[in-house]
């Protein structure tokens, strides 16, 4: 009996092994992808919502003609702030630089540390090549 426990506790162990391998590698090939070919362009969010008690983004963007909607974790990794309050109308209210993968725009990485300056209206249809100069680094409210 003690043995069976101990082969399903070791077969749980091995696939949330796997899992985190798998995620780490995917997370790895997607920079890879990107650091090869990328268009930068930028989303526009739709709601924030929870999703198995996980805080999450949606937002849209476009290229080439076609619109997105993803969602990506707004944790405080990314957006800054506590860990108990999340400044829902603060990620609402910001736009995001998106790095896009060239052979696939489902492909993407937010680029929460960068702010979409207010200045900036127009958003090419193809994207932008490389982020334009001189933007400015996203502080949270809270710093």
């Amino acid at each position: 009996m003690a043995e069976e426990k101990n082969i399903k506790l070791a077969i749980f162990f091995i696939l949330v092994a796997s899992f985190m391998v798998f995620y780490a590698y995917d997370k790895y090939r997607l920079q890879e992808k990107l650091e090869q070919c990328s268009i930068y362009t930028v989303a526009k969010p739709t709601r924030t919502f929870r999703l198995r008690g996980k805080f999450r983004l949606e937002y849209t963007y476009n290229i080439n003609g076609k619109r997105f909607t993803m969602d990506d974790p707004a944790n405080i990794y990314n957006t800054g702030g506590s860990w108990w309050e999340r400044d829902k109308e603060e990620l609402m209210r910001r736009r995001y630089w998106i790095q896009v993968w060239c052979e696939d725009y489902r492909k993407h990485k937010i680029l929460w540390d960068l702010d979409v300056p207010d200045t900036l209206v127009t958003i090419p249809r193809l994207g932008w090549k490389e982020l334009p100069a001189g933007l400015p680094a996203y502080h949270h409210p809270d710093e």
